[in-house]
């Protein structure tokens, strides 16, 4: 019997580590109650909760109230106080625009304008300022220092002046810029539109030059004349869809009816052809003949 007891408890290697490790899990749980048993509660410290709260509001608050205040101030430091008193637009500088009324963006459209050449004759002058809206224009017309229009008005050449014609198709920048009323910037599109068409056919065509606006031309046409001689010509037959539609009258469809003709269908033999084409009635060909020309 003893040696049978004795047998029992001959734990081997694995079963003395099974329990020692049963051992601490259960003295483990045993401790983890007692620490139970002795805490107390958790409670919650409403007031504390509150006071925090409130506390974390008011400094919102206060943080705001910062903000407004230096906008406040910013803002009363870049108002602008509109005076209205009577003024040249044509020698007006930004902040003297700004004074009476207007935005930076249209106080700088005016300088613009002035600097690309632009002068402004008579009041009604500003409204083609297009950031001028015509309540601007009311409330500064009694205070701008120039005359009403005529109601007939039409620029012509003074009786008195003697007038030295500039050949358009010709004329450089240095030669555009002679002609009163033209700035550079009006100078520079006169010769990029020139480019464009392969000459002017018609001082007429000088309207349809950026910058130039009825009152304009008015003022410069007669400072010009044409030689029809150095218009660029270019050959219907010969010529390809991608050229013409860069032409300022040629639509790509008018540029592909006209490609695919000449390729395609049969050459033309004469200019007076392109009338033929769906795509080109009278006024269309009116303005284009001038540029072709059949080999």
């Amino acid at each position: 019997m003893p040696a049978n007891l004795d047998k029992s408890f001959n734990f081997n290697k694995g079963h003395r580590r099974a329990v020692i490790i049963l051992s601490v899990l259960v003295l483990g749980l045993i401790l983890y109650r007692y620490y139970l048993e002795i805490t107390p509660e958790n409670t919650f410290d409403n007031e504390r909760a509150i006071a925090q709260v409130e506390g974390f509001i008011a400094a919102q608050d206060s943080i705001a109230k910062s903000g407004d205040n230096k906008r406040k101030k910013t803002h009363k430091r870049n108002k602008v106080i509109v005076k209205l008193h009577p003024f040249n637009p044509n020698v007006m500088s930004t902040d003297g625009l700004l004074e009476i009324g207007l935005s930076g963006k249209q106080a700088n459209t005016i300088q613009n304008y002035l600097l690309a050449g632009g002068e402004f004759v008579y009041k009604e002058d500003l409204k083609k300022i297009y950031c001028i809206s015509d309540e601007d224009y009311y409330r500064m017309e009694p205070y701008i220092l120039l005359d009403e229009r005529p109601t007939n008005y039409k620029k012509t050449k003074p009786e008195d002046e003697v007038i030295v014609t500039i050949e358009l198709n010709t004329a450089q920048v240095e030669d555009l810029l002679s002609v009163r009323g033209i700035g550079p910037y009006i100078a520079k599109n006169i010769i990029k539109y020139r480019d464009k068409l392969g000459g002017f056919y018609s001082i007429n065509q000088l309207r349809e030059v950026y910058g130039i606006d009825n009152a304009k031309y008015d003022g410069i046409n007669y400072y010009f004349e044409i030689n029809t001689d150095s218009v660029k010509k270019t050959d219907l037959n010969s010529t390809n869809y991608y050229k013409l539609q860069q032409h300022p009258y040629i639509t790509k469809k008018i540029a592909f009816d006209i490609s695919n003709h000449a390729k395609y269908e049969m050459p033309f033999k004469a200019v007076e052809e392109l009338k033929e084409l769906n795509t080109i009635n009278d006024s269309v060909y009116q303005k284009i003949y001038h540029y072709f020309v059949v080999y």
